[in-house]
């Protein structure tokens, strides 16, 4: 929510527009008041509103003072001004300074309503914008080989480091929701991750309840400080993300650093049992060790689960390709926990009575596709496959995995649009058929050895001069 601080001389006034609208309906939160212009401008530079309302005329300084000393020291602030005055000299030096809306005084419900309702469609653009321009260089900060902290990023940003806790909170939605410092990054389809910073475990609340009003599933980072590095708090906002999205029990996932480690002997133990029954030929007593394990995954973060599913897929080795899976990779393959087991299961039944022929049909199928969300169980499911089968002809007759066929015709396109197209990187990104941004970027250094914005600049500048020279 947007932060709103309130100045008037009169305390009445102060008391009616607190509770003239529901702020909270409209994407606000009254973080603090005033009586005067000088304790106006102290509380600002403390509490860093989004917005302030203020009187024109006050002790001390004047709104209009206040305002033009605000400009100096706290560049993105918006202002309305609220006035018993309706002098045309008063709205134009308002205005003239940046104001962003003049109330005269009595103000109505409607007509404050709709002051901050066409402010926040002005904040909600200019925070699209900051989102957008600062892409590449956000993106980067989320990798694993950038050691930057949450003061080294806020500094770089110049925004106030004046929390005393701060976490990632990771979320699918349509729109943008500011956070404490307006500081998101948009790193999917309809997927953000915030930066949020609190100093109470009420403030945090706050901004999550937002999150829930407006039904999103969001993974929320632990606990860190100034000092934490922004990696390790999207990292675990992401982990605890994608296990929303694929248990789908609560709207809200937090990361707990120790979660599952009381279940750890039993996995192992579990995996252990079902790699000899398998050894036996005991099949129904493997059907029921899948079962055990994937109640215990109904429980644990994601990152827990790929670890057991790379586990099942080397006791599975004569049956599946035996790729290494982490927890984004899981959650881009499989639909859910049932999903993932159901594949297993079906590795115990599997059939070689499947007709080969009807994979040309299939390969047209996926080139013609591929951009779209493409799971391998749902083109098995289409085409009337187990999984497991599919993915085993598959590779024969493609030559290479499923997973690997679709990863090298996205990034080929992906290339190709980096140095012949003016489409953003976001544009880009969606359109070759990743819904996540962040796992599009470390593929394609994977894949290429260096960022898709590195990319763009070195291959266009070559384009370029061998046009030149020709």
């Amino acid at each position: 929510m947007y932060k709103v601080l309130i100045a008037d001389d009169e305390p009445w006034v102060v008391y009616g527009l607190e509770r003239l609208i529901s702020w909270e309906d409209h994407g606000f939160q009254i973080c603090g008041t005033a009586a005067n212009g000088d304790e106006a401008f102290e509380k600002c530079l403390a509490l860093r509103p989004d917005v302030l309302i203020s009187d024109i005329r006050m002790p001390g300084l004047s709104g209009i003072a206040l305002l033009e000393q605000l400009r100096e020291t706290i560049e993105n602030i918006e202002v309305i001004f609220v006035s018993g005055y309706s002098s045309f000299d008063y709205a134009q030096k308002a205005l003239r300074l940046g104001a962003a809306d003049y109330l005269v005084k009595q103000v109505t419900a409607k007509q404050l309503a709709e002051a901050v309702q066409r402010l926040k469609s002005k904040l909600d653009e200019k925070l699209r914008k900051n989102i957008e321009s600062d892409f590449y260089a956000l993106i980067a900060l989320l990798d694993d080989e950038n050691k930057v902290s949450i003061s080294e990023l806020l500094t770089q940003h110049k925004k106030p480091i004046n929390y005393k806790y701060y976490r990632m909170v990771n979320f699918t939605g349509k729109s943008y929701i500011a956070n404490e410092h307006n500081f998101i990054f948009k790193t999917g389809r309809d997927k953000f991750s915030a930066l949020v910073g609190y100093s109470s475990p009420r403030d945090l609340g706050i901004w999550l309840k937002n999150l829930h009003k407006h039904q999103y599933k969001a993974g929320i980072s632990g606990r860190g400080t100034m000092d934490s590095l922004l990696f390790n708090l999207f990292r675990e906002a992401d982990i605890a993300f994608y296990t929303a999205l694929m248990v789908k029990k609560d709207l809200f996932c937090a990361y707990k650093k120790k979660a599952g480690e009381e279940k750890v002997q039993y996995i192992v133990d579990t995996l252990s049992a079902l790699e000899a029954a398998l050894a036996q030929n005991d099949i129904p007593m493997c059907h029921r060790y899948l079962d055990d394990l994937k109640n215990v995954c109904k429980n644990l973060l994601l990152d827990r689960t790929a670890q057991i599913y790379n586990a099942l897929t080397m006791i599975f080795k004569q049956y599946t390709e035996n790729e290494i899976y982490n927890y984004r990779r899981l959650a881009s393959d499989y639909a859910g926990i049932d999903e993932i087991f159901d594949f297993f299961h079906q590795c115990l039944d599997v059939s070689d009575s499947k007709p080969t022929s009807l994979f040309r049909q299939i390969m047209q199928y996926v080139d013609a596709h591929y951009t779209d969300d493409l799971r391998l169980t749902d083109i098995a499911k289409k085409f009337h496959f187990a999984p497991n089968y599919f993915s085993t002809v598959f590779k024969k007759i493609a030559g290479v995995p499923f997973t690997k066929y679709i990863t090298d015709k996205r990034m080929d396109l992906a290339k190709s649009m980096l140095t012949s197209s003016n489409l953003s990187l976001q544009e880009i990104v969606e359109h070759v058929g990743y819904n996540d941004y962040f796992q599009f970027n470390k593929t394609f250094k994977r894949e290429t050895g260096v960022a898709p914005g590195q990319y763009r600049k070195e291959f266009s500048n070559e384009n370029t001069n061998s046009t030149i020279i020709s």
